[in-house]
């Protein structure tokens, strides 16, 4: 089955996502207008790092962290609603006392576009196609150099 590519690059399904993340993130404007922008609402920065130093045989793994966002959290803004002093600190996870945001539910955040395009990738049917290109091209590279080297031992370059 060949994909069909619409002029933009991109098959009809991954422009329905890209049109359904941009109604949502515009619905998300609407509702929330001063949210923080730097972490989309999030709060902070998530990541994962390996601590085990590189050349040592510890068995590898992560651990995750977070960075708080130091254009909201740090200074006492909420990452939704944008008011100043109405974030609650004293329990187990931050939220506001404005809007309800808290850092613990994904759906306070502002929609988040995800790596979902596959446009890139190759079918199978494509894979295909692609090495008997490839083997072809090796093929006439092969008959290509013998031609170059036959040439070359009959030329006297002195």
């Amino acid at each position: 089955m060949t994909r069909i590519l619409e002029p933009n690059g991109h098959t009809a399904e991954c422009n329905q996502h890209t049109i359904n993340y941009e109604t949502a993130l515009e619905a998300y404007r609407l509702l929330w207008p001063n949210y923080c922008t730097v972490c989309n609402a999030v709060g902070g920065f998530h990541s994962s790092y390996d601590p085990s130093p590189a050349g040592v045989s510890l068995s590898p793994g992560s651990y995750p962290d977070f960075d708080p966002c130091s254009a909201c959290i740090l200074r006492g803004i909420c990452p939704r609603c944008g008011e100043q002093h109405t974030i609650d600190q004293d329990s187990d996870t931050c939220e506001c006392l404005n809007c309800r945001w808290k850092d613990d539910d994904w759906s306070c955040v502002a929609p988040q576009q995800w790596d979902w395009c596959s446009c890139w990738e190759l079918t199978p049917e494509e894979e295909e196609t692609l090495a008997q290109e490839l083997e072809a091209a090796r093929a006439t590279w092969a008959e290509d150099q013998e031609t170059i080297d036959s040439v070359l031992n009959y030329v006297d370059f002195e």
